[in-house]
């Protein structure tokens, strides 16, 4: 999902369509002692379709907001991160954007780091200073493959939920 620059979710019509062919989440319990516990995840989509800016526009005079085409890109998790501070995941991600008009590759523009935001199910991925995903435009498409993973401590009733009840 996506999020422009301030952090405010997109509503539904200004996020993309996404059809993952991957999309996992798998936990271990390292130390019952204390809820210790490895979280990983996988994310793939492909050829993800760009939200012409008219589309953007259109929404924001419609109903009187203000979002951005400047984007942050988030993950949902099955469960709330109860810690009141983030937790840093070693990420690796592969974002392939493609020029629709000559199949040129543009590599470089992809995450280098995500974290579990405090007392959320929200992954933020961090780009370089400047860049974001270009979410908003009619020249590009793309593929996204996430894995993360993580050590968080997690509370009783986090466990509970993983446990699906």
């Amino acid at each position: 999902m996506f999020a422009d620059k301030t952090g405010a979710v997109y509503p539904d019509e200004l996020q993309p369509q996404l059809n993952p062919t991957v999309n996992t989440f798998y936990y271990r319990q390292l130390s019952r002692l204390d809820n210790l516990f490895q979280i990983t995840g996988s994310y793939v989509a492909r050829n993800i379709q760009q939200i012409p800016v008219a589309t953007l526009n259109d929404y924001n005079t419609a109903n009187g907001t203000t979002f951005t085409q400047e984007t942050m890109e988030k993950l949902i998790l099955p469960i709330t991160n109860g810690n009141s501070t983030d937790v840093p995941l070693t990420l690796a991600a592969e974002h392939e954007w493609r020029n629709l008009d000559n199949g040129s590759v543009i590599e470089w523009l992809e995450p280098f780091a995500a974290a579990w935001r405090a007392t959320s199910k929200y992954i933020d991925f961090k780009y370089q200073k400047g860049q974001y995903a270009t979410l908003f435009g009619n020249t590009l498409e793309w593929d996204i493959k996430v894995s993360f993973q993580g050590l968080v401590h997690l509370t009783n009733e986090e466990v509970a939920a993983l446990a699906g009840g």
